[in-house]
């Protein structure tokens, strides 16, 4: 049996990461992502970033890169475009998404409406919930028994528990999360964000929505590119 020096680290095999288990990890570009907007018009699947088989170089000398339909997301595997002409093309629509009347109307309008089909629930659970302190101040008094006050508000509280579920399913309804503050922020701050902040912005002014790319080249022009998108889609609701 060998012994080993415990004072010679060379002789030790070197320790070997430990791998992830799970999801592929998700590339931090733009439009790449399983919960990005960003969407192959071909299979509807969200795109991942390949590096330039070659090794060819942007002007400054970062790697050329280009997006793709992700297989491992059930994708179709096509390529899409060049990371920096569809990251310039979907930074140009996000910008004037925020900065276009018609479509601050729209987004609005979605607030709106999504308001209003909440607010008939919180009202009835706000009626049943006045009811239910007003059988709740009469045990404290000693005026009912336990008995009549479970009976009194048994079905006050399965109706409360009702609306608190229908409201719960209203919030599965994607809608922008944007007001005027925060609108101001992304356009001020998006071209000196980090990409983990564009990242994160791209997804916060398309909730709701998504934009679909045709599988192209990655040579295509910004030109050829921003043909082949699409019109901004809202999302069909399940709610």
């Amino acid at each position: 049996m060998m012994i080993l020096d415990p004072d010679r680290e060379d002789r030790l095999p070197p320790a070997q990461p430990q791998r992830r288990r799970g999801r592929p990890h998700e590339d931090p570009f733009l439009c790449s992502g399983r919960d990005s907007p960003i969407r192959c018009a071909a299979c509807k699947g969200h795109f991942t970033a390949a590096a330039h088989p070659r090794g060819k170089t942007y002007g400054d000398g970062s790697v050329r890169r280009h997006y793709l339909s992700a297989t491992y997301g059930g994708g179709c595997g096509k390529t899409i475009a060049d990371q920096r002409i569809l990251d310039r093309a979907i930074s140009a629509m996000t910008l004037k998404r925020l900065t276009d009347p018609q479509q601050l109307a729209l987004i609005r309008k979605i607030q709106a409406d999504h308001r209003a089909l909440r607010e008939p629930h919180e009202a009835e659970i706000s009626r049943r919930e006045d009811l239910r302190a007003y059988w709740d101040k009469r045990l404290d008094r000693g005026v009912i028994t336990i008995a009549q006050h479970d009976e009194a508000v048994r079905e006050l509280d399965a109706a409360i528990v009702s609306e608190r579920r229908r409201l719960a399913q209203l919030d599965t309804i994607p809608v922008p999360d944007l007001d005027d503050k925060i609108i101001g922020q992304i356009i001020t701050g998006w071209a000196s964000a980090s990409p983990i902040e564009r990242y994160r912005d791209l997804r916060r002014v398309w909730r709701g929505f998504q934009i679909f790319v045709a599988p192209g080249s990655s040579t295509d022009s910004e030109e050829e590119v921003r043909r082949r998108i699409s019109r901004p889609r809202p999302i069909p609701s399940s709610a």
